[in-house]
């Protein structure tokens, strides 16, 4: 059964971070005198981010803590976040940053000269991305991506496994860059899914569909007394990416052959079932070229090309902002099921389920805030009865388009025995929620 996340939790919202100094962690709430806004944004497109603020009564904090912080060239933090009361704190797993850069105010507290200080932080993922190379790569997508991963010490990782071979150059590039701008766009399953995410979340490193070993919780908008939900229908927006469709010219230079490669709306994913008619828009196929020279493996390269290209496109065109207080956090990649209406005669088309695909929060004194930004690219209609708009003084016109598309199993899709964030496997196939303080990953 899926988590209910509707209801707010009591208490409030406490943030711990400490700092990875060369001879031992320093925990914060010792040297500072006040914790300012804290901002937290975490995404499934990139890099997760964190500006920590905070005061304190002694210049010796920036002086020599801050100093030595980077005095190896690896400013590493941790921090983490927690809502309850007392002892009763549900804390979120250790995420593991690297401290960007930090800014300090001077100012005068009493007879002491303090700093107001404010940590720009990012994940794993940056940390990787500082040195460039250039490199040539022979296997599957995912073969390499795991490469990647062992390159750079993140041992923890859910990679799904991708189809077709092929050699893959990395020119000036650092890891993460390479994979974003090569490797993404050319991902399928074995299965045959595209739309893969690479994003770190509880310090794993995730490069995997949707679907794929993911969590599903429920949220009943009527039942929650602190929530708003604004609705944003982008799919006009999202044509010149791809969204009615993506047409790929290839040419081959070793056979001298062109070929043209139209997207499947078939193969694409689907969170509910009707979609708007793109397809009709005469030249509003987004066009791609693509010079054939290294990938010999079409299934590899091409396809997998114009497919992916289409499926990003068409997943991001009916968004969802939901503001919400006190609420459980939602994490990027996590899959929402929203119910709007209880109503079943009167079921808003924007129920149903949604990628969560960008997540900030606001912690305060506290409080705490949140905003999401949910995404799909169908909208959900109920089949039965009269949809006609005679309500409103119009006659009845033609019913929206059956969204064509594969289905998420929603079973199989949270049945997976991979460690889902930073905790480790117990007895009886249970993992921890809450990653060991004291084994936080720290790449080499």
């Amino acid at each position: 059964m899926a988590e209910n996340v509707s209801n707010p939790i009591e208490g409030q919202t406490f943030l711990e971070f400490d700092l990875k100094l060369p001879q031992q962690p320093l925990t914060y709430a010792t040297r500072i005198t006040a914790q300012e806004k804290t901002r937290i944004f975490e995404t499934v497109f990139g890099y997760n981010e964190a500006d920590i603020a905070f005061r304190v009564a002694s210049p010796q904090f920036l002086d020599k803590i801050l100093k030595a912080l980077d005095a190896n060239g690896n400013p590493l933090m941790r921090w983490r976040t927690g809502t309850g009361t007392g002892q009763q704190v549900n804390w979120l797993p250790w995420q593991q940053h690297y401290v960007v850069q930090y800014t300090a105010h001077f100012e005068g507290i009493g007879p002491a000269a303090g700093h107001y200080i404010k940590l720009f932080t990012r994940d794993l993922l940056h940390l990787i991305d500082r040195s460039s190379r250039t490199q040539a790569y022979r296997g599957s997508v995912s073969s390499i991506v795991r490469r990647l991963a062992a390159n750079n010490d993140l041992a923890d990782a859910v990679i799904e496994d991708t189809q077709g071979e092929g050699v893959w150059v990395q020119s000036f590039q650092g890891d993460f860059d390479f994979v974003r701008k090569r490797l993404i766009a050319r991902a399928r399953s074995v299965r045959g899914r595209g739309n893969y995410y690479l994003f770190v979340r509880d310090n794993v490193l995730h490069f995997h569909t949707v679907e794929y070993q993911t969590v599903v919780k429920d949220f009943a908008y009527y039942a929650s007394p602190a929530t708003r939900l604004d609705a944003s229908d982008v799919a006009q927006a999202k044509i010149q990416d791809g969204a009615a469709g993506v047409r790929l010219i290839l040419y081959d230079p070793y056979t001298g052959e062109a070929k043209e490669i139209n997207s499947d709306p078939n193969k694409a994913l689907r969170m509910a079932n009707s979609l708007p008619h793109l397809d009709r828009i005469v030249g509003g196929q987004r066009n791609i070229r693509e010079h054939r020279i290294q990938i010999r493996n079409e299934e590899a390269g091409a396809t997998a090309l114009g497919q992916n290209a289409y499926e990003f496109a068409r997943a991001e065109c009916f968004q969802i902002k939901m503001q919400t207080s006190k609420t459980p956090f939602l994490r990027p990649g996590e899959l929402l099921r929203i119910n709007i209406d209880p109503n079943a005669e009167n079921t808003s088309v924007w129920s149903g389920l949604y990628l969560v695909g960008t997540a900030q929060h606001i912690v305060e004194k506290g409080e705490l805030n949140s905003v999401y930004i949910l995404q799909r690219g169908e909208m959900r209609v109920a089949r039965a009865g009269n949809n006609s708009l005679a309500a409103y003084g119009t006659d009845t016109v033609e019913d929206d388009q059956n969204a064509p598309g594969y289905d998420i199993n929603l079973r199989d899709t949270q049945s997976s025995n991979v460690t889902k964030g930073a905790g480790k496997a117990t007895s009886g196939g249970v993992f921890s929620t809450v990653q060991d303080p004291g084994k936080a990953i720290v790449p080499g």
